[in-house]
This record gives structure tokens, C-alpha cells and sequence, in this order.
């Protein structure tokens, strides 16, 4: 079972509210007009990510959100 998967299902256990963005890839992340902070999910990377930088001019990344952060 994906990590994904298992959080989905605590989040529906638990009647959490909420979502991000889900990408089928990396490379489908998008480069520009991004705010600080804000989250996506990649499901072939079963991985989220956050986007730090200055959403002003877009000079940031994204960054790997680690899996037992609990954000």
C-alpha cells in the first residue's frame, strides 16, 4: 500500500476537510507564479512537496516535503 494511500484513508477516518493540487509527475510541477508555502502532491513520487521562495519574482523551489512531518 502507497503512503498515500494510507493517509487518505486516515484522513477520511478521521473526516479531515481539505486538498492540494495532485501532478502525475515532477516534471509536470509548475515553475512560475507559485506562492510561498504552498503544497502540491506528485503521485508517481508518492511524495509531497512545498514551494519556498518569493512568489514576487518566482525565485524559489520545491522542496520535498519529508513523510512523517504531519503537515
Amino acid at each position: 500500500m502507497k503512503y498515500s494511500d494510507i493517509k487518505e484513508q486516515i484522513a477520511i477516518d478521521s473526516k479531515v476537510v481539505g486538498s492540494v493540487p495532485v501532478y502525475a509527475k515532477n516534471s509536470n510541477l509548475p515553475v512560475s507564479g507559485n506562492a510561498d508555502g504552498q503544497r502540491v502532491f506528485v503521485d508517481s513520487a508518492d511524495r509531497s512537496y512545498i514551494w519556498i521562495g518569493n512568489g514576487e519574482n518566482d525565485y524559489g523551489g520545491w522542496y520535498k516535503i519529508p513523510k512523517g512531518a504531519g503537515l
